[in-house]
């Protein structure tokens, strides 16, 4: 179970979720890279299912492991690099 952590909320994520990533408006799935640089950018709120992506407004889980998914989602682009 390889996770991945949320960079505004510090939700742990399993990986493997990003393969699954749909677009809400056409229900068409994403590839891999786009929903890896989704997640970079909005955190949880990639994963909205009836609105485009977001920032995530989760009130916050782990402040440590938000801060750590933020610098290792700046240092790479690949999300295996950033699973803890």
């Amino acid at each position: 179970m390889p996770d991945i952590y949320c960079s505004h909320c510090g939700e742990p994520t399993d990986i493997y979720e990003l393969h699954d990533l749909r677009d809400p408006n056409t229900e068409k799935k994403r590839t891999f890279k786009e929903a890896t640089a989704l997640f970079a950018k909005y955190g949880c709120g990639a994963f909205n299912i009836f609105s485009p992506p977001s920032k995530c407004t989760n009130a916050v889980y782990d402040d440590d492991a938000a801060m750590r998914a933020f610098v290792n989602q700046e240092l790479s682009e690949h999300a295996d690099d950033w699973i803890e």
